[in-house]
């Protein structure tokens, strides 16, 4: 299914089925990326056949191929001894901005689905702009409902 055509389902178990997802998504990437290193690593040859099966193409277009090539198979080579640390650090990121999402939304979801949280002391005491957020969320939820 594309992202495009996904249902969000409202409440609590939409949130957590949207962070898996978003989870799931963030793996296939990964394995997108570790297939792409491994074409990368062989840009040169891979080129070099489709240059040739291409006629009419001038020869500086051909060695500006190459050349792209050369410096992807270097990259390739770079990251792969660095164990894609670059990738790392994009994945963790994503993992990062996920689970902050998650936790904003499902607790969102959790004070309009249990009202009763919000007579709960130690909720009352946190700081932050945590109840600020959810009244302008009850308002815009009740003129919804109207």
């Amino acid at each position: 299914m594309s992202p495009i055509d996904r249902k969000i389902t409202p409440g609590p178990f939409g949130v957590i089925n949207l962070a898996s997802t978003a989870r799931n998504d963030l793996s296939l990437f990964v394995e997108i990326c570790i297939e792409g290193f491994a074409f990368a690593e062989n840009a040169k040859k891979i080129a070099t056949i489709l240059g040739k099966s291409k006629e009419g193409e001038g020869d500086a277009l051909f060695e500006s191929k190459i050349e792209h090539a050369e410096s992807l198979e270097e990259f390739a080579k770079v990251h792969g001894e660095l164990e894609f640390s670059y990738l790392y650090c994009l994945v963790s990121l994503r993992l990062w901005s996920i689970l902050e999402t998650f936790v904003k939304d499902l607790s969102h979801e959790m004070l309009l689905g249990f009202p009763e949280l919000q007579s709960i002391e130690a909720l009352k005491e946190l700081k932050g702009p945590l109840f600020t957020f959810f009244d302008v969320f009850k308002i815009g939820a009740s003129s919804r409902n109207s």
